[in-house]
């Protein structure tokens, strides 16, 4: 079996999903999306069972996905996933047409239009670039004056639109479940003493037994989006309800590793080969 890897940075991730693939007796080929050149002629591709993408960047993802579907490659995710995933705002009007739960959120252009939507949700809120990852440029804001700082700051940047949610306080952990084809194989708390639970920005992982609402909900989350192998991230309300706050389609799961028994490079590696035997 013929598997590709799209990636640019090989992080520990990678590492372990190539081993994993090699162990069951795939052959693995990394695609470096820095050298890549694909055009309408281009057919290497084509000798893949299957790719799994793990590329970071957002738009790079995108491009590669569709072009390789264009040439007839089964592709994980899809295009139609790492569109949906990689990009907060329609993240939420996708969870949001699916009728499941989020935190208020609001999508403004204009400084005036993210003052009045600031006004809507109410202050504390958290501003969040609609592309981006690893907790980069999430700012919580207290009240006009911070807004007002901040949105300076993103017009000089040319960080538009403005993504706006509600503020939740958490109590000291927000919840990351990982699911893989149609089943969710393992869920942590992401513990930190600051707001943000990034464990790129220092957050520690902790063992989580999946209840049954959050299997479902993150079950009907990676529906929603079409993703196949994806990280769900939940905040919880004051009622201690979960709300999704953001999917990942290319998952980090170092620190997974560290808070479960759960082989997340070996599960990813059997449904990265059953879609290829389906596909070949």
């Amino acid at each position: 079996m013929r598997i590709g890897m799209v990636c640019s940075r090989v992080r520990l991730e990678e590492k372990r999903l190539q081993v994993a693939l090699r162990d069951r007796g795939a052959h693995v080929e990394r695609i470096d999306v820095r050298g890549l050149i694909m055009d309408a002629d281009n057919t290497k591709e084509r000798a893949f069972h299957a790719v799994l993408m793990r590329c970071i960047g957002h738009s790079s993802a995108t491009y590669v996905a569709r072009l390789l579907e264009q040439h007839g490659v089964r592709v994980i995710n899809t295009s139609a996933a790492i569109h949906t995933c990689g990009d907060k705002a329609i993240t939420s009007t996708t969870l949001q047409r699916a009728g499941l739960p989020i935190p208020e959120t609001a999508l403004a252009f204009s400084a005036a239009g993210v003052q009045a939507a600031a006004d809507r949700l109410s202050y504390p809120l958290v501003l969040k670039p609609c592309i981006g990852s690893w907790g980069r440029y999430v700012a919580r804001i207290a009240d006009p004056e911070s807004l007002a700082s901040q949105i300076e700051i993103r017009a000089a940047i040319a960080a538009e639109p403005f993504y706006l949610q509600a503020y939740l306080p958490q109590d000291g952990y927000d919840v990351r479940a990982m699911v893989v084809g149609n089943e969710t194989i393992c869920a942590i708390r992401r513990c930190a003493s600051s707001w943000i639970f990034n464990t790129a920005r220092g957050a520690i992982a902790r063992t989580l037994d999946i209840p049954p609402e959050l299997d479902a909900l993150a079950r009907a989350v990676a529906q929603a989006v079409s993703g196949e192998i994806v990280a769900v991230d939940f905040l919880q309300d004051a009622s201690g309800a979960f709300l999704v706050n953001e999917v990942n389609h290319t998952p980090e799961f170092h620190g997974a590793t560290t808070a479960t028994a759960v082989d997340i490079a070996g599960r990813m590696a059997d449904y990265t080969l059953s879609v290829a035997e389906e596909a070949r």
